[in-house]
């Protein structure tokens, strides 16, 4: 080490050779060993700490320098490119309302825009909401903010909940919506008393729970089991610890959620088979059935347990279609596409389920000369299609000639599959179109994609069924919808930053937006942190929970750090001391046993008034469902019942000034059929000449002629004398003279 020139990192167990650390083992009594090298050991380590310390300052100084160069380069490039984002307009636009001129800017928009509405207002930021108060300062003209900041679960995009609670400060009167239209009574009930149950259930106090009502007719849940109101409406499950005593480790706890939910969703399939379980006088089925989670993995994982049982889900994600297992094999295909004389590239692209063959088809093939050769004729003729006559051709002979589509269909995920794939090619021809790529660049990009997996909009994965299925969706995703049964097995996250090395929070002194680079651990930014990730949580479970129609299920146990989660703050703080910080209320809930946990939740439950009912999470089973045959019935034609007004049509020019606008309709143009040139048009002479189509009369009528023709011939199918009798046809019904039929044909 000594002899080297890296500092870092230093020999295992130096620190056992300095003299503070033999002092410090030294038995009480006796003399430690000293020598001028323990000391200098020590000096080193003091050194080192120090270069560190040092090292570390210098980190936090270049990240600040880096945003500060960002910040006020980025926009400079952005000039000088021409290019705009919409944040862009938005700073623009607060700048000219506060720059010379922002007074006459802001009468100029309050006259021509009296009254502004802006929805879901919760997810707006200062930025926005200080445009707004620039504009309309005053009550000379109407501003309505409408929103709920309980629903406020979009800050990874820039929404800000602190600018919804300064309009609540700035602006004078305030209107609450009290009655819910979506669920049922009793389960509106439940989650009021859910949320009632902690006196500060969103952490920030200005964010309060409002009463709210079920809507008139509302009363009585349309869900029956067995005969009755399901009444009670939501299905609290507990997850105990393990055998060892320990919170369940995350991953553990994952997968067996994932599979419970899964063999819940069966038993209820089954119920409603039998007449136990209806809705609205019909029985349940999987479409009315949606799992909310945190994360694309999770719904993943409980689409798998979903179809290991047979039952059809839908996945509802933000999902890169570049994460997929098809994109990886369409790489391999169009890599033996693009270089066909390298054995290995074919032998990988045979390899993927795409193609099909496995290990002794490929021994076989190799053994076969003759079928070695024709499969590289195949994949030499594939790459002479994509050179010659594009991407999509080459794409879509493999798709056919291989039976693609058929093969991955009877995967038992079939149709995600082939949906990937799809998609996929669909994407890559699109780019090689718009960039002018080669093969070598198509495979380039798709490299960059497959490393970079992009989760733009349309990179993600698309829906593959819009049939009765199960939804599987992020609850970001889910917010403004609605499904009559809902799961929301993953409300246990916990709310501890993310990173030791910064922090992201509101200064609870100037309530800006900050940014710490050198946080200490555990200090008040850490614990401003805490608090604001907490209130996220509080209302990402409010917004799952609000989901559900007619009967939801939550989830709460003894998972590894989850004693910050938001169901550990709302079923076990309520009666904590309010001065105590959230590190401490969370130590509480972490030393409760299973016992002294659920002793709590049966009190909440109790309190509901039989509207919450709680059960240990159930065990999975292997039970499976099988969906009803399709009902064989002959198909029928809808019969129009509509009215289609009169009082308005589209006419064509031509028939206008044909005079024929007041009587005929057609989509996009009106045919002049004349057996004599009436119509006064000056057509020009032919000269005698009917063998060359370039004399062939012009005007309204032969142009009219012409194109009845041309929609009423097949090109698609050979010259069999049905073309010339729809001309001649065609030349007699306009009263042209049956001689330009071979110029016409």
């Amino acid at each position: 080490y000594l002899a080297g020139e890296d500092l870092f990192p230093l020999p295992e167990k130096l620190e056992k050779f300095s003299q503070s650390a033999i002092q410090g083992a030294a038995k009480k009594g006796e003399e430690p060993l000293r020598h001028s090298f323990f000391e200098q050991v020590d000096e080193l380590s003091d050194a080192l700490d120090a270069l560190q310390q040092c090292w570390r300052q210098r980190l936090i100084e270049l990240r600040r320098d880096l945003l500060t160069f960002v910040d006020n380069e980025l926009p400079r490039r952005k000039r000088k490119q021409n290019i705009r984002a919409f944040d862009d307009l938005l700073r623009d636009l607060r700048q000219a309302l506060v720059s010379e001129g922002g007074d006459y800017l802001a009468r100029t928009l309050r006259m021509r825009y009296p009254a502004a509405l802006i929805d879901e207002f919760q997810d707006t930021d200062p930025v926005q909401y200080a445009i707004f108060r620039s504009i309309y300062p005053d009550t000379s003209a109407l501003l309505f903010l409408i929103g709920d900041p309980k629903q406020a679960i979009y800050s990874f995009r820039g929404a800000d909940i602190f600018a919804y609670l300064q309009a609540t400060h700035d602006i004078d009167h305030h209107y609450t919506l009290d009655t819910n239209y979506r669920s049922d009574g009793p389960l509106v009930q439940a989650v009021q008393h859910l949320f009632a149950h902690h006196p500060r259930p969103f952490w920030f106090d200005q964010i309060r729970l409002t009463d709210v009502h079920p809507a008139p007719g509302r009363d009585e849940a349309s869900l029956v089991h067995q005969g009755a109101a399901d009444n009670a409406s939501l299905h609290l499950w507990f997850m105990p610890r393990g055998a060892d005593g320990k919170p369940v480790a995350v991953e553990t706890a994952v997968e067996r959620i994932a599979q419970s939910v899964a063999s819940e969703i069966v038993r209820l399939l089954q119920e409603a088979r039998t007449g136990r379980l209806l809705l609205d006088g019909r029985e349940v089925r999987p479409g009315d059935i949606a799992v909310l989670t945190r994360k694309n993995a999770q719904a993943a994982l409980v689409q798998r347990c979903l179809r290991a049982r047979g039952v059809p889900s839908v996945l509802h994600g933000s999902e890169s279609l570049f994460a997929s297992h098809e994109m990886e094999e369409l790489r391999l295909v169009l890599a033996a596409v693009a270089d066909p004389v390298r054995d290995s590239a074919v032998r990988a692209a045979l390899a993927t389920e795409m193609l099909g063959f496995d290990g002794r088809e490929l021994e076989q093939l190799a053994a076969d000369e003759t079928a070695w050769n024709e499969r590289l004729d195949c994949f030499v003729a594939d790459h002479d299609t994509w050179a010659r006559r594009g991407f999509i051709l080459m794409a879509n002979r493999i798709l056919a000639r291989e039976g693609v589509r058929e093969r991955l269909l009877a995967y038992p995920d079939g149709e995600r599959r082939l949906t990937n794939l799809l998609h996929g090619i669909e994407l890559l021809h699109r780019v090689g179109l718009e960039q002018h790529l080669g093969m070598e660049g198509v495979l380039s990009w798709l490299d960059n994609q497959l490393n970079e997996k992009p989760t733009r909009e349309e990179y993600q994965m698309r829906l593959e069924t819009d049939e009765e299925a199960v939804k599987l969706v992020t609850i970001h995703r889910s917010k403004g919808l609605e499904y009559p049964i809902v799961f929301c097995p993953f409300a246990w996250e916990h709310s501890r930053p993310r990173s030791d090395d910064s922090l992201l929070f509101h200064d609870q002194n100037s309530g800006r937006l900050t940014l710490d680079l050198a946080p200490e651990k555990e200090g008040e930014h850490y614990q401003w942190t805490l608090q604001e990730n907490l209130a996220e949580n509080l209302r990402l479970m409010y917004v799952s929970v609000t989901r559900a129609r007619n009967r939801c299920y939550l989830l709460w146990g003894a998972i590894y750090q989850g004693e910050t989660s938001a169901p550990a703050y709302l079923f076990h703080t309520a009666g904590q001391p309010g001065e105590s910080s959230l590190e401490e209320q969370a130590a509480v809930v972490k030393g409760m046993s299973d016992e002294e946990l659920r002793c709590q939740l049966d009190e909440l439950a109790a309190g509901s008034g039989n509207r919450i009912t709680l059960t240990d999470l159930p065990q999975p089973d292997e039970r499976s469902w099988q969906a009803p045959p399709a009902e064989d019935s002959p198909p029928n034609c809808r019969e129009f019942r509509g009215e289609i007004p009169l009082d308005w049509r589209i006419a064509s020019f031509s028939s206008l000034v044909a005079g024929q606008g007041e009587e005929r309709l057609l989509p996009d143009r009106d045919p002049l059929v004349l057996s004599t040139p009436e119509t006064g048009e000056e057509e020009e002479s032919t000269g005698g000449r009917f063998d060359d189509i370039l004399y062939f009369p012009r005007g309204a009528r032969p142009g009219s002629c012409l194109h009845e023709i041309f929609e009423e011939i097949d090109f698609t199918r050979p010259d069999d004398g049905v073309t010339r009798e729809v001309i001649d046809r065609k030349l007699r019904l306009f009263g042209f003279d049956p001689q330009w039929g071979d110029a016409v044909h």
